[in-house]
C-alpha cells in the first residue's frame, strides 16, 4: 500500500505525461505517504505503539468505512491528484510576474482537475442522500454563475466593455476596446478608447503605439510620430518600432526605417518586420538585403504571400520575367491580391 502511494502514481505520470516535473512528483508523494500514514497511526497507533491511537479500529470510526489497510488506495489517489496540480500549475506559474498574465484566470482549469478529482472521490463515498443534496446546491449555482460568465467571452468588445462596467479605472481594457474597435474600421470610436486609456495611465505605452497607428491612418505623420517616440521612450517594444519604421518608410526616411525595423526584429523576429525591411531595401535599390530579408520572411512563415509577392516585383524589376511569374504565381495562389493582379497583368 505504502509502494503504491508514494511511487506508482509518479511513476505513471512520468510514462505518459512527458513534462513530469520532480517539484510535481515530491508533492504527490508527500501528500500520498503522510495521509496514508497519518490514516493508519490514528486506528493503529502512532508509530504502532500500543495505547496511541486516537480511534479505537473499528468500522465505526473508519471513514467512509475505509479500514486502514486498505488506505493505501486512497492515498495513491491524493498523490495523483496533488501532483497533477503541482506539474500543470508550475508550466504557466510565473514566479517573477509580468504583465498581466498571472491574474488571469484560465491558468487555474486545468490544475484544478486534481483537486476536483480529490473532491469527487469523497463525495462520491457520502451515504447521506441530504448531504449529497446540500453539497450539490453550490455546485449547480457555480455551473449556473459559469454559463452566465462565458456570454461575456463572446468577443473582445462583451470582454473588455464588462471589465470596464465593474472596474472602470482599468487602461488595459480601453486600450483593447480601442483596438477592437480600429479592426471594425471604427476610427474614431477607437481613437477616444485610447485617449482614455492614456489618460488613466500616461505611461501606457501600448497605448501610445496604437494611437499612433490611427495618426498614421489619418494622414497626420506628426501626430503619429509624436506617439510612436513617446511609446519607446516609455517602453521600447518590437510594435512601436515597427509602427514608427512603417512611418518612416512612407515619409521617405528609408535609413531610419532600416534602423527601427532592424530593433524590432531584435526584439520580435516578426514575418511583416523582414518583408516591410526588404521593401525598404528595395526603395533604397539594395537588391542584396532586399533578396535576404525576403528568404528569411519565406522561411519563418512559407505561406505569406507579401513575401513571395515582392520577391516578385524584385525580379520583374531586375528583368527576370520567369522568376518574377513564378513568385506572383506562388504569392497568387496563397490568396495575395496584389500578387493576383501582377500575374494577371505580367505573366498571361
Amino acid at each position: 500500500g505504502l509502494a503504491a502511494v508514494s511511487i506508482f502514481p509518479a511513476l505513471m505520470m512520468g510514462i505518459f505525461n512527458k513534462r513530469m516535473n520532480s517539484q510535481g512528483a515530491i508533492v504527490g508523494m508527500v501528500v500520498g505517504l503522510l495521509s496514508t500514514l497519518v490514516y493508519i497511526f490514528i486506528f493503529k497507533g502512532w508509530f504502532f505503539i500500543p495505547g496511541t491511537n486516537n480511534f479505537a479500529n473499528t468500522p465505526d470510526n473508519w471513514l467512509f468505512g475505509i479500514q486502514p489497510e486498505a488506505f493505501g488506495a486512497v492515498g495513491a489517489m491524493l498523490n495523483f491528484g496533488s501532483a497533477w496540480f503541482v506539474i500543470t500549475i508550475a508550466l504557466v506559474l510565473q514566479f517573477v510576474p509580468f504583465g498581466n498574465q498571472i491574474t488571469a484566470d484560465r491558468y487555474i482549469y486545468l490544475p484544478l482537475f486534481g483537486l476536483l478529482l480529490i473532491l469527487g472521490f469523497f463525495v462520491q463515498k457520502l451515504k447521506s442522500s441530504k448531504l449529497t443534496l446540500l453539497l450539490s446546491i453550490p455546485l449547480i449555482t457555480l455551473s449556473f454563475l459559469s454559463f452566465q460568465r462565458v456570454q461575456i467571452w463572446e468577443n473582445d468588445e462583451t470582454l473588455w466593455t464588462s471589465v470596464i462596467e465593474t472596474h472602470p479605472n482599468v487602461s488595459q481594457a480601453y486600450n483593447n476596446l480601442g483596438s477592437f474597435a480600429l479592426k471594425g474600421n471604427k476610427g474614431n470610436e477607437a481613437f477616444n478608447y485610447f485617449n482614455q486609456a492614456i489618460e488613466i495611465q500616461p505611461n501606457y505605452a501600448d497605448a501610445y503605439s496604437n494611437r499612433g497607428n490611427l495618426y498614421a491612418q489619418a494622414g497626420n505623420s506628426e501626430a503619429a510620430m509624436k506617439d510612436f517616440n513617446k511609446a519607446i521612450q516609455l517602453k521600447p517594444h518590437a510594435d512601436a518600432y515597427f509602427n514608427r519604421a512603417n512611418e518612416y518608410s512612407k515619409l521617405n526616411r528609408l535609413n531610419e526605417a532600416i534602423s527601427d525595423y532592424t530593433k524590432s526584429i531584435e526584439l520580435d523576429p516578426r514575418v511583416d518586420s523582414y518583408t516591410n525591411k526588404a521593401f525598404t531595401y528595395l526603395k533604397l535599390k539594395n537588391i542584396s538585403q532586399a533578396r535576404q530579408d525576403l528568404k528569411t520572411a519565406q522561411k519563418l512563415n512559407p505561406k505569406y504571400g507579401r513575401a513571395y509577392f515582392l520577391e516578385g516585383i524584385m525580379e520583374q524589376n531586375l528583368g527576370n520575367r520567369q522568376a518574377a511569374c513564378a513568385a506572383f504565381l506562388k504569392a497568387a495562389n496563397l490568396g495575395d491580391k496584389s500578387a493576383q493582379q501582377a500575374y494577371s497583368q505580367t505573366c498571361r
